[in-house]
């Protein structure tokens, strides 16, 4: 789907969404005149708006899928695809997911010996199975977090890896996801504001070189996602500053974690209030005409019902979150804040009960994608082929190759000692509305938000968990924790 029918779809659905808050004004005050002309009127009047919003969201849904770690078959997906299989299974009713994520340094003599290449096989791997591979790729080198800076890279550094690696993309030529350097906004990772240096200015002059070095080659199979933290707080870097333009995205992002700790006045969450606010930003003003992704969510067990949360999550997406059409569990056993590395849907069997009836509706898109093209599109808008037969673990196309070398990003949640010493505090900001009076007596409505925060607690500005960096089974790309929040 193009921008300009994009727009216009989420115009249809946010006038369809206004015209049912004019109704119920309406009705309360025809109501109170006890008009039988009146409420006939109204009736006619909130049956077109269900009408409208039927077809605003009639061919689109969400692409869903996961980081899946070695929980499931020792391996991590997409090196052993039967994870995906196994994950389907046990958490999803056997719904297959149509994306599938991992990540990838620049450089890494651990996990690569140098150099990260584009590992081809990974790719074909998710789309032979019928789905989008996402890549979380960052640009650092995982030996030395202090070796790259921003400023360094959109001076071209870089240049000669950044080539290959994107020659290598268009080489291929499937469409993918390419999350680069996501959760820039904050300061827990090198390429982040505030760490090395790094400033709003130079995270974007590197992301608009980076951007340009695949254009220049032809990499057009590559969908570039912008994704950082959420910040309910609102004490993060400002995100306007960091965005690049819309010629340098084409989808926006968002990554968040629901947990329960003392240590950062962190308490139990709701999905729409851990999003809602940072995501009523990029969606009004920032890039209203860009599709979001959540690149990174997942919840743990301690404070509340994870199967409530998952419930509330995948009800409220489509509804209350309509520019949002994809997410990625955070589906690893990574140890964070408080000691939780429950993060994966298979911590108890309530969550996965309550994630396999909210994926099996059919807004959440199965691998029905093997013959996607560039521009991936909002869902429902694809050329698609028939859904791919989930491959047995015992016969999946991947299960008995060798693991190859490539880095692998930390990817989930984190924190280290340096974090309480960069925490700042911040405070949600209230919105005020106001209310025009005419003589006659109409109502003055304005854009329509469809998810509020409503908290007005203290909590520091990163919302942080614990992360060390991730492993996979067979390579460790770093054995240190990095800070991030959640």
């Amino acid at each position: 789907m193009n921008a300009a029918v994009y727009r216009i779809r989420r115009a249809a659905a946010l006038a369809a969404l206004g015209c049912r808050a004019v109704v119920t004004l309406a009705v309360t005050r025809a109501s109170a005149r006890r008009s039988p002309a009146a409420l006939l009127a109204i009736a006619a009047t909130l049956a077109v708006s269900l009408l409208a919003t039927a077809s605003a969201f009639a061919t689109t849904g969400v692409y869903w899928g996961a980081t899946i770690g070695t929980q499931f078959t020792g391996r991590e997906a997409p090196w052993d695809m039967s994870a995906v299989t196994a994950f389907s299974q046990r958490d999803a009713g056997g719904k297959a997911p149509s994306l599938v994520s991992w990540g990838s340094s620049f450089y890494s003599t651990a996990s690569c010996q140098g150099y990260c290449s584009f590992q081809q096989a990974q790719y074909q791997s998710v789309a032979s199975y019928g789905g989008i591979p996402v890549i979380s790729w960052e640009s650092v080198d995982s030996d030395s977090d202090s070796a790259y800076t921003d400023a360094e890279i959109a001076a071209g550094a870089q240049d000669a890896y950044i080539t290959a690696w994107a020659e290598a993309a268009k080489a291929w030529g499937h469409p993918f996801f390419l999350r680069f350097d996501w959760e820039m906004n904050g300061s827990w990772f090198p390429w982040g504001v505030g760490y090395n240096g790094n400033t709003a200015a130079s995270y974007v002059a590197m992301w608009q070189h980076v951007h340009n070095i695949f254009t220049s080659v032809g990499a057009t199979n590559v969908n570039w996602v912008w994704c950082p933290n959420i910040d309910p707080a609102d004490g993060l870097a400002p995100l306007a500053s960091l965005y690049p333009g819309n010629q340098y995205v084409d989808w926006t992002g968002l990554d968040g974690y629901n947990a329960n700790t003392t240590n950062w006045n962190r308490q139990w969450d709701s999905f729409a209030t851990l999003f809602g606010s940072t995501y009523a930003t990029i969606t009004g003003s920032i890039a209203p005409s860009k599709p979001m992704m959540l690149g990174e969510v997942a919840s743990t067990e301690s404070g509340g019902s994870k199967a409530q949360w998952i419930a509330a999550m995948l009800d409220v997406l489509p509804s209350q979150f309509p520019d949002i059409h994809a997410f990625l569990w955070y589906d690893v056993n990574t140890v964070g804040t408080g000691g939780y590395s429950d993060w994966p849907i298979e911590s108890s069997a309530s969550a996965q009960g309550a994630f396999t009836s909210g994926i099996a509706s059919s807004t959440y898109e199965s691998n029905h994608y093997a013959s996607l093209t560039s521009p991936i599109p909002v869902p429902g808008a694809a050329t698609t082929t028939t859904s791919t037969t989930l491959p047995k673990a015992s016969t999946a196309a991947s299960a008995a190759r060798t693991e190859p070398s490539v880095g692998v990003a930390a990817v989930g949640p984190a924190i280290t000692a340096a974090q309480k010493k960069r925490a700042k505090t911040g405070r949600h900001k209230s919105r005020k509305r106001t209310r025009r009076t005419r003589r006659t007596r109409r109502a003055s409505w304005g854009r329509v938000v469809c998810a509020q925060v409503s908290s007005t607690r203290r909590h520091p500005a990163a919302r942080r968990h614990g992360r060390p960096a991730k492993r996979s089974s067979d390579l460790v790309c770093r054995a240190r924790a990095r800070a991030r929040s959640s």
